[in-house]
């Protein structure tokens, strides 16, 4: 009972925090840069939410790699684990928010901005080491987690800037948390789910497998990169268009 308190006041949290973000989004880009209709690049529309879909399987494919590299080089050790309960599934909702949460809040106004005054690629950078400075908080971090957590986030810039919507990043960024944590037992950010489906014992050196922090801190995680791209290759556009309802405050 009390383990589910905890787990109800962490959804309750990220769920304050997602608020948070898209209050704080849509009042600094109408008062602070002048928009008169901002928005939260989540439109919800056909195309961008198959983007979302394309962003779901690239989760599910780069976790599955990564899990598949670490069986066959012998630093992962699995057994199947109970059922998915309510745990599981409280743990599963949480990501959505703490997806969109983060999102919104890097690659959405953070990243238009950043955009506007450095230029897309120094814009990119420069969130996605934010990106993973954001995360040094966490049990394990450290410079390699930092930069490792900075080339994904490249990845969702990339496919940010080029679709012009954050559902694409967004899909990836939930599936990657619920299949890394929720699913396959791996530590998501120095913390390991006991509730996970797959019960996975993590040995090896932690340059290869990120060590307690997870994946992310480690070069096994690295692979994931490639086929995040070519999966998410369907949702960019061939060069950047900034989004629309910039308008200059007079």
């Amino acid at each position: 009972p009390e383990a589910a308190l905890r787990r109800i006041d962490v959804l309750t949290i990220y769920v304050a925090m997602t608020l948070a973000a898209v209050a704080a989004t849509w009042l600094c880009a109408r008062y602070l840069d002048g928009e008169l209709r901002p928005h939260v690049q989540l439109p919800l529309a056909r195309r961008p939410l198959a983007h979302g879909l394309l962003g779901i399987a690239a989760g599910v494919a780069t976790q599955g790699l990564i899990y598949l590299a670490g069986l066959l080089t012998g630093v992962y050790a699995a057994r199947v684990n109970a059922g998915p309960g309510p745990e599981f599934w409280r743990y599963v909702l949480t990501m959505v928010f703490v997806a969109l949460g983060e999102e919104i809040v890097h690659r959405g106004y953070l990243l238009r901005r950043w955009t506007d005054w450095l230029g897309r690629w120094p814009a990119a950078a420069a969130t996605s080491l934010l990106f993973g400075a954001a995360h040094l908080m966490s049990p394990g971090a450290g410079i390699m987690s930092t930069l490792g957590i900075c080339a994904h986030g490249m990845v969702y810039a990339w496919v940010v800037q080029a679709s012009g919507s954050l559902w694409p990043a967004v899909g990836l960024h939930w599936a990657w948390n619920v299949m890394e944590g929720g699913v396959l037992g791996l530590p998501n950010s120095g913390r390991p789910e006991p509730f996970a489906l797959i019960a996975t014992a993590v040995n090896g050196p932690a340059w290869w497998t990120g060590g307690e922090f997870g994946p992310e801190a480690g070069v096994i995680s690295l692979m994931a990169v490639p086929l995040a791209v070519l999966i998410l290759w369907p949702a960019a556009r061939p060069a950047y268009r900034p989004p629309a309802g910039r308008t200059a405050a007079r």
